[in-house]
């Protein structure tokens, strides 16, 4: 049976009784552990930052790449391809349904080959 408790103090008192998550033997005699939810391992993008608390990201190569190329790429700002009268417009500033599907392509390939081919990483 669970016990849940209702009041602050019993609340504190749990939280600080509380053990880790023990190591588990699997019959091959391997061990592993089982973190705790929100826990960070070292191959997450986030690490644990001054306090233990916070979680900070360690790679920003991601996010930065992923904006450029949405500003970049949207049609009619820098270029559209197709455009209305010609195979490329440049600063038009519209759109047309096939050029947001010439556009979203381009985008993919874009930031497939940037991050998952080149393996482009920023560490901050």
């Amino acid at each position: 049976m669970i016990a849940i408790p209702l009041d602050w103090d019993s609340l504190k008192r749990q939280k600080l009784t509380q053990e880790k998550v023990p190591k588990i033997r699997h019959i091959s005699g391997a061990s592993t552990h089982h973190p705790t939810p929100g826990a960070a391992d070292k191959n997450s993008i986030f690490s644990r930052g001054a306090s233990n608390d916070q979680l900070t990201m360690k790679d920003w190569a991601s996010p930065i790449i992923a904006v450029a190329l949405f500003a970049f790429l949207t049609p009619g700002l820098i270029f559209q391809l197709p455009g209305k009268q010609r195979p490329v417009d440049f600063m038009n500033m519209k759109t047309s349904m096939p050029s947001i599907v010439v556009h979203a392509i381009m985008f993919g390939v874009l930031i497939t080959l940037f991050l998952v081919i080149l393996h482009v990483h920023l560490n901050v």
